[in-house]
């Protein structure tokens, strides 16, 4: 099995344990001459993997009703 096809396999079973989540907006570009000098590799994507500082996470923001969100014709 290929790289591409085990990335979300990887998140999803949150990297031997702990949290992992993954990052866009990054330049792939400047990633792949910083860590691959000799293009032999190439970053396919990023991902953010430990536990978070306690308290950074907060609770879930109100959502809309329904009615307020939906207009039916």
């Amino acid at each position: 099995m290929n790289s591409t096809a085990r990335s979300p396999r990887f998140l999803a079973g949150r990297a031997a344990g702990l949290p992992a989540g993954p990052m866009t907006g990054y330049d792939a570009a400047a990633l792949n001459d910083g860590l691959f000098p000799d293009e032999e590799h190439k970053a396919m994507a990023v991902a953010n993997i430990g536990k978070p500082e306690y308290g950074t996470w907060m609770d879930r923001l109100p959502r809309l009703d329904f009615a307020e969100a939906v207009r039916t014709a």
